[in-house]
């Protein structure tokens, strides 16, 4: 009852009355046609409720990729809203660092990109940049954007070693914006961006595959945002690996039957959680 699983006494019970459920299975008569029953129909349904735990496990039931973006997206960034206002100072951000990141030949284009989003979202100049040309949080943020297009079109057309430049970029440019202004920081903790949520979901997906101290480090480096759809993403793929299994094959088995596997999902859920799913995949 606690599970909501279709448990037997056989289930559950001493060796003893495991023993007498063997028996009576296998002896022709009400025993055997009772056990047929109860477990044929049982047996049938484990592809669905072993998704479903997989799915309540990383927060919510399996559903398409668009709208768990679309939802984890939009709570995020209200949570994130107030945050980044109070980040998005007219202060100018100046450093050695900054004007030498704004100044190589793609931080160039970067910035254009950035700064037309800006314009065209009717972000006045006096917001982005100074009399003396130099960037506000703002526009640097804008920047980011824009080189988040740079990394989808580079990863888009198979251009790997462009999109891992320009993440090296991206990340350079926003760990010295993070050093000038915490504020900045503690809003992309929340949420770092639609794009970079779109990322996020993909990697989690490809993480089935990966070693566990890998998928780690990873999410070390993401927003609580990108984390979910880290975590999402995962999840789908490791369910479609569920769906795969056959009517008599243990679903269970297909994704938690060696360390290996176990490993990686521990890696994505944390310990809490991989210890519910390993309780009810146990079930």
């Amino acid at each position: 009852a606690k599970t909501g699983k279709p448990v037997t006494l056989g289930d559950v019970g001493p060796q003893g009355i495991k023993d007498a459920g063997g028996a009576a299975a296998r002896t022709p008569g009400p025993g055997r046609e009772t056990a047929q029953q109860t477990l044929i129909p049982r047996q049938e349904g484990q592809v669905g409720r072993v998704s479903e735990d997989v799915a309540e496990a990383v927060g919510g039931k399996p559903g398409s990729f668009a709208k768990t973006v679309e939802e984890i997206s939009a709570q995020r960034a209200t949570e994130a809203k107030p945050l980044y206002d109070a980040a998005m100072h007219p202060r100018p951000l100046v450093s050695k660092k900054i004007r030498e990141i704004v100044n190589r030949p793609s931080g160039k284009s970067a910035m254009d990109r950035g700064l037309k989003i800006a314009r065209d979202e009717g972000i006045p100049d006096n917001e982005l940049f100074d009399a003396q040309g130099n960037y506000t949080t703002k526009a640097l943020h804008y920047m980011k954007m824009g080189l988040d297009d740079m990394i989808e079109s580079a990863q888009r057309s198979g251009d790997n070693a462009a999109g891992r430049a320009y993440t090296i970029m991206k990340n350079e440019l926003l760990g010295e914006v993070d050093r000038l202004n915490p504020a900045y920081a503690k809003a992309r903790k929340v949420f770092a961006g639609h794009a970079a949520n779109q990322r996020a979901l993909e990697t989690g997906r490809k993480a089935v595959n990966a070693h566990p101290d890998q998928i780690r480090s990873e999410m070390s480096n993401m927003s609580q945002a990108e984390q979910e759809m880290y975590r999402r993403g995962f999840a789908q793929r490791v369910i479609e690996d569920v769906e795969k299994s056959t009517d008599q094959g243990n679903a269970a088995r297909r994704i938690f039957g060696n360390t290996v596997k176990r490993e990686r999902i521990r890696a994505v859920l944390g310990d809490e959680k991989f210890a519910q799913l390993a309780e009810r995949l146990g079930v």
